[in-house]
């Protein structure tokens, strides 16, 4: 009866001799361990692979979390692209949003831009920004709240 250790020097044995075996040994990036890979774009063993990508997750979604300002273009952006309403100017609406925040963001990172009649020329502060994008978003939403709910909400 075979024990352990045979397996273990079969294994060795494939890994030493046999000219058509697929894996690669190599260290893994986290911890160490020597591991076999089955192509060279593998950094991580399967643990580790399940660790770094879940911590990676979370400090994606804490990045997105903490940038307001980014969420809301974001959902605003979204909105005009798959509603309805803005079906038929849906790109019309679109490009001018994002011109239009291309244009308030690089004024207040204090690059210089002509002065277009068109766009929000008001805004000095992100708050202001903030506002300005809530207002946007409120204005382009599909189902406003009524003001019956408005005033039973605020009773």
């Amino acid at each position: 009866m075979l024990d352990a250790s045979f397996l273990f020097a079969l294994d060795l044995w494939n890994i030493l001799f046999q000219r058509n075996l697929k894996l690669k040994f190599k260290c893994c990036a986290n911890c160490n361990d020597f591991i076999g890979f089955e192509n060279n774009n593998q950094k991580y063993c399967p643990i580790c692979k399940d660790i770094v990508n879940r911590s990676n997750k979370k400090r994606s979604n804490a990045n997105q979390q903490a940038d307001a300002i980014k969420k809301m273009k974001k959902r605003i952006i979204g909105r005009l692209t798959t509603t309805q309403k803005y079906a038929n100017d849906q790109m019309k609406y679109l490009s001018d949003f994002v011109s239009q925040t291309g244009y308030i963001e690089a004024r207040l990172s204090g690059e210089e831009r002509q002065y277009n009649p068109d766009y929000n020329n008001t805004i000095q502060t992100e708050e202001e920004y903030r506002e300005w994008l809530i207002a946007y978003e409120e204005h382009s939403r599909i189902y406003k709240k009524s003001q019956k709910e408005e005033k039973g909400a605020s009773r």
